[in-house]
């Protein structure tokens, strides 16, 4: 996600809370300064019936309260055994 550079660190913590609180597993964070504010990655990960439905809402959550510029998703590999 792309966010202001003035409130990266609030939107960090807001970010965090909400994955938290979600449900969803946090697998790591990165965060650097680019063009248009500070982009962040975080991959998170939520498992079960209703992990879809789990990462669903924590990115409706995080729109809604940080204010996101932008947010790109990655689909999930499939391995094959």
């Amino acid at each position: 996600m792309r966010v202001e550079a003035a409130s990266a660190t609030a939107a960090l913590e807001s970010a965090l809370a909400i994955i938290r609180r979600g449900g969803v597993q946090l697998r790591g964070v990165e965060m650097a300064p680019g063009v248009h504010g500070m982009n962040m990655e975080l991959k998170v990960k939520a498992e079960g019936e209703e992990g879809e439905d789990a990462l669903v809402l924590c990115r409706m959550r995080l729109c809604n309260v940080i204010g996101i510029l932008k947010i790109r998703e990655v689909p999930r590999i499939s391995r094959q055994r």
